[in-house]
């Protein structure tokens, strides 16, 4: 039956030739060898140990701190930045002459590093995805499937961060207007509150609400400050202090910049 009815593929490896008899065992051990070097060479189908380069006095390389940006790049959703270090490491190990055991060594180290986070996720969404990666038959074949499946885990983590955001932005808006009128809100207290850095709090909350933190309480201050105006005969000192200003001139220079006329004449206007 003809071998492409079958739908197989056929490796063959082939060791050097020599003249002795006794050698075979050694040429045998050679088309060996050739064999497991497929793991680099996945696409050819005959396979010379003489085309094989080894150097005796090798040095070995492992991509520790790539594999550590691997992760990084993984748990922050990152899927362009991964494909991108994924491609350099595939790259190195090809130029390098790291025997075959160190290669399978590399290539099960970085399946190892997507299994780790995928168990940090907590599901069992990429069950099937894991076993199919770790089906792999070269290092093109390997990163061909760990780029699929790291593009599923980055949408996953993405949606999910998605949602986790979406409820810090509600919580973050909750305790602003809750808080508006005290004098001394500020990022700092919403960090206490929520537990969490002013930092990451305030690159948030640009992405989420579309302006900086001090920008929307200014904001709320002078939403609620017009309503006074408007519907109370409290004094521009009163309502200062019932919005959370603790100075009557920043609140005018700040009330100017948002409404184009001082408090006072915003009332006259409106009244």
């Amino acid at each position: 039956v003809p071998v492409a009815l079958l739908k197989i593929r056929v490796k063959i490896g082939v060791g050097r030739i020599y003249a002795d008899i006794l050698d075979i065992s050694t040429s045998f051990n050679e088309a060996l060898f050739s064999l497991d070097y497929n793991l680099i060479k996945g696409s050819e189908e005959l396979l010379f140990f003489e085309d094989i380069i080894e150097i005796d006095d090798r040095i070995y390389w492992y991509p520790v701190e790539q594999q550590t940006r691997l992760i990084k790049f993984l748990r922050q959703g990152d899927i362009d930045m991964f494909n991108s270090e994924l491609s350099k490491i595939c790259d190195t190990i090809k130029k390098r002459n790291n025997s075959t055991g160190m290669i399978k060594a590399i290539c099960f180290g970085i399946v190892n590093c997507i299994i780790n986070v995928v168990n940090e996720l907590d599901t069992e969404e990429f069950t099937d995805e894991v076993e199919d990666m770790l089906k792999f038959k070269s290092l093109e074949e390997l990163q061909d499937r760990m780029k699929k499946m790291a593009a599923s885990i980055c949408n996953f983590i993405n949606e999910k961060k998605q949602c986790g955001n979406e409820a810090l932005k509600n919580a973050m808006l909750e305790f602003i207007h809750e808080n508006y009128t005290e004098n001394g809100l500020c990022l700092d207290m919403l960090a206490e509150e929520l537990n969490l850095t002013s930092k990451y709090l305030s690159k948030v909350f640009k992405e989420q609400v579309g302006c900086r933190f001090g920008d929307y309480v200014r904001q709320i201050r002078i939403k609620n400050a017009k309503k006074l105006l408007i519907d109370t005969d409290m004094t521009i000192k009163e309502i200062v202090s019932e919005i959370g200003y603790g100075d009557t001139a920043n609140f005018i220079r700040t009330f100017r910049i948002f409404e184009g006329v001082t408090p006072g004449d915003f009332r006259k206007i409106r009244s």
